[in-house]
């Protein structure tokens, strides 16, 4: 935490309160009560240097956790048009939600819950489904969404329920399904599927706290 001497008071408050929270939970989880209050606290709604300290939480969450659906399905072709996209949108100001945009991005999202659907639904004894890494799709469809419409934040209120758990699994944000992908499952019971590992989730969210969090606070304000 000394090298984090850049950011303000309240976020400083909320990262070790988030350290708290891994601590505590079963799983070491970072729940999504904390996770939201770091996204309001990242700064406005559309406020150009809050979007980008967003965005760059994002992409760091996806570049940890890409690797993963590759090492699972090394000749799928069906995440690359996502991430070409993410590239592709990020690299340009879009300035206009228009509806050619909106519609791509729902048309990713079925096609990658679909998959998602597909990898448990095709082994019914759910002996080697590989349903935690299908999860990397949604977050990459999310982290575009994020790019072009900062659709984490629109209000300057909680808006989440305080536990992951009390979330339906297809309601969820990005970075939510980023450390279920990387701890290989959910960070509560859940039907049919194990547990994630605790290990792992302790890895991906003081990585998330430590590492991600901070260089996107210091990297925003950079042009």
């Amino acid at each position: 935490m000394s090298t984090n001497f850049f950011l303000n008071t309240q976020l400083t408050a909320l990262i070790e309160k988030g350290f708290s929270c891994i601590e505590s939970h079963p799983c070491h989880h970072l729940e999504s009560g904390i996770r939201e209050a770091i996204y309001l606290a990242l700064g406005a709604h559309h406020d150009p240097i809050a979007h980008k300290r967003r965005r760059l939480l994002a992409e760091q969450a996806i570049n940890k956790v890409v690797p993963l659906w590759y090492k699972t399905w090394p000749q799928d072709t069906l995440l690359m048009p996502l991430l070409d996209r993410f590239i592709r949108y990020k690299e340009r100001r879009v300035v206009e939600k228009n509806e050619f945009l909106h519609t791509q991005l729902d048309e990713d999202w079925e096609r990658m819950s679909a998959f998602a659907d597909e990898t448990w639904i095709q082994d019914p004894l759910h002996r080697k489904h590989r349903f935690a890494e299908s999860m990397v799709g949604l977050a990459v469809v999310l982290t575009t969404e994020l790019v072009l419409f900062d659709s984490f934040v629109t209000s300057e209120e909680s808006v989440l329920p305080q536990k992951d758990e009390e979330i339906d699994l297809m309601e969820n944000e990005l970075h939510f399904y980023a450390a279920f992908a990387y701890a290989g499952g959910p960070p509560f019971p859940m039907h049919y599927f194990d547990t994630g590992s605790p290990e792992k989730y302790k890895d991906y969210w003081t990585w998330w706290l430590q590492e991600a969090l901070p260089y996107a606070w210091k990297e925003g304000m950079n042009k």
